[in-house]
Order: C-alpha cells, then sequence, then structure tokens
C-alpha cells in the first residue's frame, strides 16, 4: 500500500520531482502510528497532565501496530515523558531486529 508522505506539520511533501510524495512499507506504517497517535492524544486525552496518558496512548499505539501488517515486527513500544521539552511525550517504537521510531506528542 502507499500513502501520501506528510511532514512534521502533517502537511503533504512535494518531492524532488515536483510531485506528491509517497510513502509506502516501513516509512507508511511509522506516518500512519505517528498520525493516529496524535489525532487519539488530540480528540480523546488533550493534555500531558490527564492522568493515565502515558498508559492510554501506549494501549492505543499497540492497537495501531496490531492493525497493520507489520505487526510482527514491533517488539516493544514506550510513551515516556520528554526529558528536554516540557509538556511533551516522547512516543517510540522499537522492532524485532533493533531498529527504532521515536516522535513526540504535545
Amino acid at each position: 500500500m502507499k500513502d501520501l508522505k506528510l511532514n512534521e506539520n502533517f502537511e503533504v511533501v512535494i518531492d524532488h520531482r515536483k510531485d506528491l510524495g509517497m510513502l509506502e512499507g516501513r516509512e507508511e506504517f511509522e506516518q500512519n502510528i505517528a498520525i493516529g497517535l496524535t489525532q487519539f492524544f488530540t480528540e480523546e486525552i488533550g493534555s500531558v497532565n490527564y492522568d493515565g496518558a502515558k498508559s492510554r496512548l501506549r494501549l492505543y499505539a499497540g492497537q495501531l501496530a496490531n492493525e497493520s501488517p507489520r505487526a510482527g515486527t514491533v517488539a516493544s513500544i514506550f510513551v515516556e515523558d520528554s526529558e528536554t521539552t516540557p509538556n511533551t511525550f516522547e512516543v517510540r517504537i522499537v522492532y524485532r531486529g533493533g531498529d527504532t521510531f521515536e516522535f513526540d506528542i504535545s
């Protein structure tokens, strides 16, 4: 499957050919997790100060990952307070091979 490539502000990216950027495979999976989790945080949680926010995000990230054909490649998902940015969670997905994907939610 392919999807439009979005930047960190969720705006469509124009690629080097002056065409819409596209993603597939692992990049598409990671973008879908980041978008889905950010939307869930915004609509359902709303604040890093919400009790249980980290556990709800971790649970929802697991649900999103399990809905994907790439579900078997994910070893673990972490949601932690950012040590460098206030009012921000750091989300880290660790793959079975040891690679990681990280992004922030605030």
